[in-house]
This record gives structure tokens, sequence and C-alpha cells, in this order.
């Protein structure tokens, strides 16, 4: 008796269940009298309470924060490039606002990373978990 673990799936004998491997229609189960593929279609952006828990995780910091090993950041966890740095851009206080337009495109960068890089559906939980640790 073997102890490895087997690779083959007996419930895909397609083998259609690999790494990396997104299936976007569920196909029916056996039995099922409707022709139509039900489709499960995953998130593409964060939700409102995936933007209120950054948010609240993040803080709100006006002034430049660093702390220890950690890199610089302002607003809502934003970390300054090296670029922003030698600009100066941020180099006295911001305001909300201002804060407000950083986290959105920050966000937007996470988002995007999930959406070209995750091959499995998600549910919103799911892809706002993801987005979190970007």
């Amino acid at each position: 008796m073997s102890l490895r673990p087997s690779l083959h799936n007996p419930y895909d004998p397609a083998g259609n269940n690999g790494p990396g491997f997104r299936k976007e229609a569920v196909q029916p189960l056996a039995g099922d009298t409707t022709a139509q593929k039900k489709t499960r279609k995953s998130p593409t952006s964060l939700s409102e309470n995936g933007l209120k828990f950054l948010r609240a995780r993040e803080g709100f910091d006006k002034k430049i924060r660093k702390e220890g090993h950690d890199p610089e950041t302002i607003g809502y966890g934003h970390k300054l490039t090296e670029q922003e740095k030698k600009k100066g851009e941020y180099s006295g206080t911001i305001s909300r606002t201002d804060a407000e337009e950083l986290f959105k495109k920050d966000v937007a960068i996470a988002e995007a990373a999930i959406n070209r890089l995750v091959k499995v559906p998600l549910t919103q939980n799911q892809y706002d978990a993801l987005v979190s640790l970007v």
C-alpha cells in the first residue's frame, strides 16, 4: 500500500484540476436536467467592507511614519517610493483627501495583481482578504 498522495482526483476524470487552473463554469450534477452550465463569477474589485477594513487596519497618518525597518508610510499606509522621497512630495503633511486618492491608487494596484495572478474562483470575502495582503 502506497502512502504517497495520489495526483488523480476521482471527481475530475478529465484531469482539469491542476495548479493554476481556473474553472469558470461549474459542470451540471449527474441527473441535472438543465442543459445550461452554471457559471460562478469572481469579484474583480474590493468591497465596501474591504475598503473600511483596510482603512481601519492601516489608520491615517498625516505625517510620514517610520517604524524600525519598515518602509516609510503616509496617509492610509501608502509606502513612499524612492522617487516620491527624492521629489519631497510628502515632506510635510498630507490631507485626508490626498491620502484617500493615494489609497485608491494603492488598492487599484493590488486589485490588478489579484485579477492577473489568481486563477481560481473566489468569494468576495476571499478576494478582499487577498487584496488586503498585497
